[in-house]
């Protein structure tokens, strides 16, 4: 079963710690970080796919899933450059009721595994927020 990448980025938000829920997107490394994760979780990942220009690794399916998280109020962001994007308290409510019944346990497991990797690779202290 494959993965919506809005849940993907809703389970990750869930297994971040509190303070660490920002990031600057689409700068940042963003998408190369999950083009990475894809090689290391391909079924888990299966959804995306990557398209790299000279410069920049872009995706579609993450520009999306970031797109409907926005607009869902579930990703906030600043206008301020460079734009910090912060997942809400509305990621932990959609987890609860919808995500964790949608992936089964192994995919939880490996998508835990990401957000460790996510923390520590591009997540930012919520003092760096604006």
């Amino acid at each position: 079963m494959s993965i919506n990448p809005s849940d993907v980025l809703v389970a990750i938000a869930h297994y971040l710690p509190r303070g660490r829920r920002s990031f600057i997107y689409p700068s940042g490394g963003f998408y190369t970080f999950f083009q990475i994760q894809k090689e290391k979780h391909p079924q888990t990942l299966s959804q995306l796919s990557f398209n790299n220009s000279d410069i920049f690794t872009q995706s579609e399916e993450l520009q999306q899933a970031v797109t409907n998280l926005i607009a869902s109020g579930m990703l906030i962001w600043s206008t301020k450059a460079p734009q910090h994007y912060h997942f809400s308290q509305d990621c932990e409510k959609s987890f609860e009721k919808f995500v964790s019944k949608r992936l089964c346990k192994r995919k939880l497991s490996e998508i835990e595994a990401i957000a460790q990797e996510f923390d520590s690779s591009i997540a930012l202290p919520v003092a760096f927020r604006t």
